[in-house]
């Protein structure tokens, strides 16, 4: 091939390089597959870091096995209600409410999606809760990181797109902060903070993405 591809066309010599590519495709899937299988896992009392990480873990495996090409991990449902941290410093809230107005004000003051519509009184309880989620972002960016993939490791090819359906508590669907990682092995600029003005749809990133 070294001492055709001079001799040929360009056309002729696009054909063989697409040839050699997709040999060295083949080579690197077959790389792989000595290294797929099934995480070993210990199930004990269900948790909500213990659950995020074993997720985080299983999307790792299906991309270096090549099983996948796109994972989605949802924490929780938009909705309100049910979503308490009594992990995270502050937020662990009494074993028992006595009454409806201790059931209130337990859910008031310590349930996640309440905390939300009034951000300014609980600002330090929300940094708490999305610090710990951003430690769970943080593992599964390890877990890429320690995996090879082509000259690099999964987490250089993967483009990962993290974020909300509402921009604050009180549901504005303005000003939405999206967290990118990775670059598709070099398709996007990272490094970057970008703030766009009001009226600019967050589609246009989705439609960047799939292009």
């Amino acid at each position: 091939f070294a001492r055709l591809v001079p001799r040929v066309s360009g056309r002729d010599r696009e054909r063989v390089e697409a040839h050699l590519d997709a040999i060295r495709e083949v080579e690197r899937r077959l790389a792989f597959a000595g290294q797929c299988g099934t995480p070993d896992y210990v199930f004990g009392q269900p948790d909500a870091e213990h659950w995020y990480q074993t997720m985080a873990d299983l999307l790792v495996t299906a991309f270096r096995c090549d099983a996948t090409r796109v994972a989605t991990i949802c924490f929780r449902h938009a909705g309100g209600g049910g979503s308490y941290f009594p992990w995270v410093p502050g937020l662990r809230a009494p074993e028992q409410a006595v009454d409806e107005n201790d059931r209130r004000q337990i859910y008031g003051e310590y349930e996640h999606h309440e905390l939300s519509h009034n951000d300014d009184r609980h600002r330090e309880k929300l940094h708490g809760i999305l610090s710990w989620f951003g430690t769970q972002t943080s593992y599964l960016f390890r877990q890429l990181k320690a995996t090879p993939e082509g000259e690099g490791t999964l987490f250089d090819s993967v483009i990962y797109l993290q974020g909300s359906d509402i921009g604050e508590g009180n549901h504005t669907t303005y000003n939405i902060p999206f967290l990118m990682a990775g670059s598709a092995f070099g398709e996007f600029a990272t490094g970057r903070y970008l703030e766009y003005p009001d009226g600019v749809s967050h589609n246009r990133l989705l439609i960047a993405i799939m292009n």
